[in-house]
């Protein structure tokens, strides 16, 4: 099942499917000989799809329901952080050398991948078997499905749902505002997560208008990558300064582009930011809501109609 709620069957049964699927793709990913590295990047990224979904409706849960699920798939993923964490800082480098590689001694770059390469190796066991902690999150994952995914919940229309999308929207757009007078690391990757979040959210409901959420979407996701290379590269310089046979000009001049970079994102990102969190939260909200009404009232199927013509 893909990421999307259909409006042919009761709108809670959907979430529940949505988020069985992806705990399904998480612990396929985990269990399957993928490239590790890739499997661990695709099984966090489908817990925070699981965690929008609960997010999603969150009012309707109710608060301690909601908690409950949030953590349990926050902790889930937070068990290989790590080893995401290893192959973010090698993705930052190359990121790096593509854009600067021109610029700065090649031998710089190759140094720090191999010291790179060779603490990210630290994750994977010599006799080439995936690590017994993939087993670990696939485990919690299928333990999820029987224990906490279950919901039953009657139709409640969309009160709900709207304000929790409000509340996701509201907090990006306090957090883009605040960055505007006072810009920081902190306050983008904040801004961050809550442009990923309603991507995550209007994915699930893009049928209200495809038209409209699905290029909506598309910004958003250009946006959240912005932000996530911002992240990254500040990730990448804390990790130089914690490898101890780095020292001199080597690190130093990374370190200096890296800044460079994360402040052209930056810029970059705000235009997009002002386009996408322009409305009031209220107004916003306002709108999501007539069109996930309208959704409600078109037909599921075509009605077969006869006419006859003397």
């Amino acid at each position: 099942m893909s990421y999307t709620i259909e409006n042919d069957s009761a709108f809670y049964a959907e979430v529940k499917k949505v988020v069985d699927s992806q705990a399904d793709k998480a612990i396929e990913s985990l269990e399957q000989e993928l490239d590790l590295h890739e499997a661990v990047h695709d099984a966090r990224k489908r817990c925070k799809k699981i965690r929008a979904a609960w997010r999603l409706i969150r009012d309707d849960l109710g608060e301690s329901a909601y908690k409950e699920r949030n953590i349990w798939y926050r902790d889930a993923a937070r068990l290989i952080s790590d080893m995401r964490d290893a192959t973010a800082v090698i993705e930052s480098l190359n990121m790096l050398r593509d854009r600067f590689g021109e610029i700065i001694y090649k031998s710089a770059f190759d140094e720090v991948a191999q010291i790179l390469e060779s603490r990210r190796a630290e994750y994977v066991p010599d006799d080439g078997s995936r690590p017994e902690l993939l087993k670990k999150v696939a485990d919690r994952l299928r333990q999820a499905k029987e224990e906490i995914n279950d919901i039953v919940l009657q139709d409640r229309g969309w009160d709900g749902v709207v304000h929790s999308v409000r509340r996701t929207y509201k907090r990006g757009y306090k957090a883009f505002h605040a960055l505007r007078d006072d810009p920081s690391s902190e306050g983008i990757h904040e801004w961050r997560k809550r442009t990923k979040y309603l991507r995550y959210e209007l994915r699930l409901l893009k049928w209200g208008w495809p038209g409209i959420i699905n290029p909506w979407r598309d910004e958003l996701h250009e946006l959240s990558d912005l932000q996530g290379d911002h992240h990254d590269l500040l990730e990448f310089k804390q990790t130089l300064d914690h490898i101890p046979e780095l020292e001199g000009i080597i690190p130093q001049t990374l370190k200096a582009v890296a800044t460079q970079y994360q402040e052209w994102l930056f810029e970059k990102s705000l235009p997009l930011g002002q386009k996408l969190y322009a409305e009031e939260p209220d107004h916003f909200a306002q709108r999501i809501h007539t069109y996930l009404k309208a959704w409600e009232k078109e037909p599921v199927e075509a009605v077969d109609i006869e006419v006859a013509f003397e």
